[in-house]
């Protein structure tokens, strides 16, 4: 319990620094707020997985249920450059959906009585979604670049949340159908928010890693 305390403590404040230092973009205070709850599903994503821990992806699902968002599971697709490792890297990873979030969620709780409660409460939770969102986990090696296209569902503003684990400096891009730049996010983290103020049908989203290792990254759009 106390290694859960301290891991929630040091969540919020990775997730209020990225908010407060890296989210440029951000227009008004409820963007804002909406960039920092995506940087803190996208850190419980990350390390729900690596530690194979139940109760970190529950907390993301709550806070894709409190922001509203209806799970997509197809839209997304890859855009293959290059070739050899970065073409498997990309095509191989499944959508993280707030009912894959569930079904993983449950496998790491191993039977326990309270995180299954937990896991039920969220699947009961019956609020009409007012926006799809798509989430994908996956890595990217070395100076690779993944490239996605994003169907939008429209509204006056869309929201693209790219959140690594840490090891390397991770650039987020995102250009229209024709190839022009609509946005960047080149500071030195691997945490990039970034809002779209257009009403476009899809959007393609590019991310390069600077670094020089491998970084586990959750990319949110809705």
């Amino acid at each position: 319990m106390f290694k859960r305390i301290i891991l929630g403590a040091f969540l919020l404040i990775s997730a209020n620094s990225f908010a407060q230092d890296t989210i440029p973009a951000a227009k008004d205070e409820t963007t804002s707020k909406i960039m920092e709850r995506l940087t803190l599903a996208g850190l419980l994503v990350n390390y729900g997985y690596e530690t194979e821990d139940a109760l970190p992806l529950i907390q993301a699902v709550k806070i894709y249920q409190e922001l509203n968002l209806q799970p997509a599971t197809d839209g997304l697709k890859p855009v293959i450059e290059g070739e050899g490792e970065e073409e498997e890297t990309i095509a191989n990873h499944p959508a993280r959906t707030q009912e894959q979030l569930l079904a993983d969620a449950t496998q790491f709780a191993k039977g326990d009585p309270a995180l299954t409660s937990l896991i039920n409460g969220c699947r009961k939770t019956s609020r009409k979604p007012m926006k799809t969102f798509y989430s994908h986990y996956d890595y990217i090696a070395p100076h690779k670049t993944h490239i996605w296209t994003v169907p939008l569902s429209g509204g006056k503003h869309s929201f693209v949340h790219l959140s690594g684990d840490g090891s390397s400096d991770l650039d987020l891009y995102l250009y229209d159908l024709e190839g022009r730049e609509i946005d960047k996010n080149t500071s030195a983290s691997d945490q990039c928010g970034l809002t779209v103020f257009e009403e476009l049908s899809t959007i393609v989203v590019k991310i390069v890693n600077r670094g020089s290792v491998t970084n586990n990254y959750s990319l949110t759009v809705y």
